[in-house]
């Protein structure tokens, strides 16, 4: 993961920068898209051009994922891979943090979390690889 990420990071970048930009996406999956309301008073939900979606789904194929995430108002989310039913989903991916998420352990890759919890690791700056259970 970490070689991947150093050998792509310019492409983890352009996707980050993209979902940052486009502040009304939450979810752009393979075949769906998510956003939300911008306003109080708005009347239809803010959509994204059928180029710019285009766009998105052909960086995350590049990259070899299926969908990034906004996390709140400070985090980007790339899933690498993920699974599992109902209540027992886990996952392990990539996040853009503003702040350092946490917990903060030495190795989020080989370290499951707690029931519904995430583990974080750096990776470098204010990217990190996370865990998720």
């Amino acid at each position: 993961m970490i070689s991947k990420f150093r050998q792509q990071k310019s492409q983890f970048e352009q996707i980050r920068l993209m979902l940052q930009q486009d502040k009304n996406v939450v979810t752009v999956g393979n075949d769906w898209v998510e956003t939300r309301w911008l306003g109080y008073g708005e009347l239809t939900r803010n959509t994204v051009s059928a180029e710019r979606l285009a766009l998105y789904r052909a960086r995350l194929r590049q990259l070899g994922f299926s969908r990034v995430d906004r996390v709140g108002i400070e985090q980007v989310q790339l899933e690498l891979f993920g699974g599992g039913f109902a209540d027992t989903t886990w996952g392990i991916g990539y996040v853009w943090s503003d702040a350092p998420p946490q917990p903060l352990v030495t190795s989020a890759y080989n370290s499951m979390p707690m029931r519904e919890h995430r583990n974080y690791s750096p990776l470098e700056g204010h990217w990190y690889i996370y865990h998720r259970r």
